[in-house]
Formats: structure tokens, sequence, C-alpha cells
């Protein structure tokens, strides 16, 4: 006879009667079950023949998404899209990037300092970090310095581009 949850009978199910056995140890104070909590994460199934799975990675063999289920741009992405990869661009350092860097000694100075190259790494991995080095002068000084050669390549970017 097994009683789950008040309910008696007499041959039920062998994995309920399992389940009472279990749940009796563990009411009894015995440990739980080895595995139930140390298992491995079972492995994904395949996917039935014919049965289409979308998923996030490329490559490896994943499918692909379906073409249907793909949006394709509209108009204002694609001018985003455009103006960004023209800035990027422009931002590239190039031979006037690196004379105007070489030519300011306190810009070059902030490469030399490895404190300021460390907060400039931090900074870059997580932006948020800018707020650890607000109070650190050399490297408000390095950003305002940075920020006036990034703002004058911009300039002359807009500037050819109204010509």
């Amino acid at each position: 006879m097994t009683t789950i949850f008040g309910d008696e009978s007499e041959d039920g199910p062998p994995e309920l009667s399992s389940m009472a056995s279990q749940v009796a140890a563990v009411q009894s104070g015995a440990p739980l079950r080895k595995g139930f909590f140390d298992s491995k994460p079972a492995k994904p199934k395949a996917a039935k023949a014919g049965m289409i799975s979308l998923s996030a990675k490329s490559g490896n063999g994943a499918p692909r998404i379906p073409q249907a289920f793909i949006i394709p741009p509209d108009e204002q992405q694609l001018k985003y899209q455009a103006a960004r990869g023209e800035l990027l661009s422009a931002l590239q350092p190039d031979k006037t990037t690196i004379d105007s860097v070489l030519a300011n000694p306190q810009l070059l100075s902030g490469f030399d300092d490895p404190e300021v190259m460390k907060a400039v790494a931090e900074i870059g991995a997580d932006p948020k970090k800018i707020d650890k080095y607000r109070n650190n002068p050399k490297v408000l000084k390095f950003y305002e310095l940075m920020g006036g050669l990034m703002a004058a390549k911009c300039e002359q970017v807009a500037h050819a581009r109204a010509f």
C-alpha cells in the first residue's frame, strides 16, 4: 500500500511508489539520492526530421534563420548604418592623427602613463567605469585632449561632406 498526499492505493504506478519512498526518505532526514542536484544537464534532443529549428548561433552546422523571418532594415536604419560606417572610417587613426598626438606633449604623456592607460582600458571595456576616474585629473585631461582631437576630425569630415 502506498500513501501519497493522503491518498491510499493498493497498486499504484511504480514511479509513484518510488517518489513516495523518496518523499518519506527526505521527511525522515535521509539525504537525497545522488544525482538530483549534481547531475549534468541533459543534452539537447535532436530536432525531428523536417522540423525547422531557429538558432542564434551561426556556423558550426547550426541551421540558418529562414529568409522569411529576416526583417530587412528600413530607410532610417540604412541611413544610420551608413553614417556610423562613415564616422568610424573617419575616426580611424591616420598620419595626421599620429602627428597631432606626437605634437601634443600632454597627450603624449597620457599615452606613456600606465595609470591613464589602465583607466582607458577599463573605460573601453565598461563605459560606466568613467565614474571611478571622475576625480583623476590626469585621466580627465587625457580624455579632454583626445576628445578635442576627435572632435576636430569630425568637423573636418562634416566640412568636407558639406562641400
